[in-house]
């Protein structure tokens, strides 16, 4: 007969078997030394990665020798997600079917076998739950990703999201406690963290119509970080500076910003949206040469390979906004207005 104790051991063994992720395979890169020299291990696989480090053996998942690099020390690129819903969900989500991505990384968010794919979901989700306008959602799968991997290298932008999404749900004072606890976890996350804080102090203060306030915290935070580190955020700050600085009435303080970083080899989505902004702080001067060059604009925010759908949306609609009036500019010539004409229908 099983005594209690052994059944509760066995229980024990059982929920553990059940939470273990898989082990992750990836090619892990070292950070240079003080001599240059750096390492690859190009058949990984992780085990477990937290902002304490990363954790893997190296050919066989199943090999009990573990090796360990401290997190910052390392740069990681997953492999194979294994997981049908999460590859559905990135398709739906590129596609412009968010509702039906959201479910995908729902799913994937609770279901996906590897880590970094659940994490990912969880992060994802979250994001894509703000864009439509599922506050209480967003909230829940940040909590999850919280409860499952408390120091995830993901969890200082959750905690944005959170934040953002308490902004939504009319609750400032919790979402100012969120971003002051992500400003003061840069010790254990890095710089990241000081910086999703500052975002999120400037989404306050947009939240309550102070741009230049806004405009200020995004230029200070701009200046200070690293642009090799952060460079996948610099695209996103830019536009959330060059935003504020139009909304507080300063267009030329915007349009200087976008300049100055839109060359900067963005992402294709943040690179996509800054020209749509560009381009429309030019339409609104309403002359022809700026609404000549706005269209431009949007035609090179259109054209970029690799941008989400929403931008192309965006992107789409400036531009036949911007067609609508040339169209009935008298300035503009017959042959001309049947190029814009022809031009957006490629777009």
């Amino acid at each position: 007969m099983n005594s209690p104790f052994r059944l509760l051991t066995l229980g024990l063994m059982i929920s553990a078997w059940l939470s273990a992720a898989d082990p992750a395979p990836a090619v892990i890169h070292t950070s240079p030394d003080a001599t240059g020299k750096s390492n690859s291990f190009d058949k990984a696989f992780v085990t477990h990665e937290s902002v304490d480090g990363i954790e893997f053996t190296i050919d066989d998942p199943r090999n009990a020798s573990k090796l360990t690099l401290k997190y910052g020390t390392y740069t990681v690129e997953y492999g194979d997600p294994v997981s049908i819903d999460f590859m559905k969900a990135k398709v739906l989500e590129e596609a412009g079917q968010y509702d039906k991505a959201l479910e995908g990384y729902q799913r994937a968010g609770v279901g996906a076998k590897l880590e970094w794919v659940k994490e990912q979901s969880q992060l994802h989700g979250a994001q894509l739950a703000i864009q439509l306008k599922n506050h209480d959602e967003a909230l829940a799968l940040v909590t999850a990703l919280e409860k499952d991997n408390a120091r995830s290298v993901r969890l200082a932008k959750a905690l944005l999201v959170r934040g953002r999404a308490l902004i939504a749900k009319g609750d400032a004072a919790n979402a100012a406690k969120t971003f002051s606890t992500l400003s003061s976890m840069a010790k254990d996350w890095g710089p990241d963290a000081a910086t999703y804080g500052a975002l999120g102090q400037a989404d306050l203060l947009t939240a309550d119509k102070k741009f230049a306030e806004a405009a200020d915290v995004l230029g200070k935070v701009l200046t200070r970080i690293d642009a090799v580190k952060q460079h996948d955020d610099m695209g996103g700050l830019a536009l959330a500076l060059a935003t504020a600085q139009r909304s507080a009435g300063k267009p030329a303080d915007a349009l200087a910003t976008i300049q100055l970083y839109i060359w900067k080899d963005l992402e294709p989505t943040q690179q996509a949206n800054l020209h749509v902004l560009w381009g429309t702080i030019l339409a609104q001067k309403g002359d022809t040469a700026s609404l000549t060059a706005a269209f431009d604009q949007a035609a090179l925010a259109a054209c970029l390979k690799g941008a989400e759908s929403a931008a192309f949306s965006a992107a789409k609609a400036l531009a036949g906004a911007v067609q609508d009036k040339l169209a009935k500019d008298p300035a503009v010539s017959a042959a001309d207005k049947a190029d814009f004409k022809r031009m957006l229908a490629l777009l």
